[in-house]
């Protein structure tokens, strides 16, 4: 090589930049090659039967059940339905679980909620009225629609809208915000009845038909009746509360 072709030699300095320019791009290719490989994996885990949707949803939630011959026809039809394997349920209505108090219903409502096609939020009929009382009509509007996941890196698959459980309806009191009386909970279910009718709102409860028929009147009592898959634990079974 002639000496006008010569090359200059590098600083220390630019020896240093050069190499942690280079470590960048190396790691920058890598980043990229990990997410191409993501983008490859299926978004919801493969599940084939009742018996790997269960593990899951243990695993998922963190959430424990012990099965037995009180519960185990319950569980049965709620892991059919919410896995969408066999379901004997219409999966075109919600769940409307109800049984005596202290059976394990928000637990096992608990336990499905992060099923992967149909994940939902869990509110208690009371915290509802609650919030009514201090943030008024808002609050109606807020559960008459999907719910909003701002938790999308961790919680239901990414999902930024979800369905909507209002546990333990039919005992919560009547709301007031400013003087104004609503049965809020009616008023939910009369408005996603309307927008929402499909299998994105569940419910649990421990009263009767015939109670739920007198706490929300014949109107609200027959919009459950077209709303809803009803799901019954035995009249015998018994508190699981210690």
């Amino acid at each position: 090589m002639a000496n006008g072709d010569e090359l200059p030699e590098l600083t220390e300095g630019e020896i240093m930049e050069y190499r942690i320019q280079k470590k960048y791009r190396l790691e920058r290719e890598a980043k990229r090659v990990a997410y191409q490989k993501s983008l490859m994996q299926p978004l919801y885990p493969t599940i084939q039967s009742t018996e790997d949707f269960l593990l899951y949803c243990q695993q998922r939630t963190g959430q424990n059940i012990t099965i037995d011959q009180e519960n185990a026809q319950v569980i049965n039809l709620l892991s059919h339905y919410f896995a969408g394997i066999d379901c004997q349920l219409n999966p075109m209505k919600g769940i409307l679980l109800y049984g005596n108090i202290g059976t394990g219903k928000t637990t096992l409502m608990r336990l499905m909620q992060e099923a992967p096609h149909a994940s939902f939020a869990i509110e208690s009929a009371q915290e509802i009225i609650n919030e009514y009382a201090a943030d008024g009509v808002q609050v109606i509007e807020k559960y008459s629609r999907l719910i909003y996941n701002n938790n999308t890196a961790s919680r239901y698959f990414g999902n930024r809208e979800i369905g909507l459980c209002i546990d333990d309806i039919g005992t919560e009191t009547e709301a007031a915000n400013f003087g104004n009386r609503k049965n809020v909970v009616a008023e939910i279910l009369s408005m996603r009845y309307a927008q929402l009718h499909g299998p994105t709102t569940h419910l649990t409860t421990n009263l009767t038909p015939a109670e739920l028929k007198e706490a929300y009147g014949a109107r609200i009592y027959d919009r459950l009746r077209e709303m809803f898959n009803v799901v019954e634990f035995p009249h015998t079974a018994q508190s699981r509360r210690q």
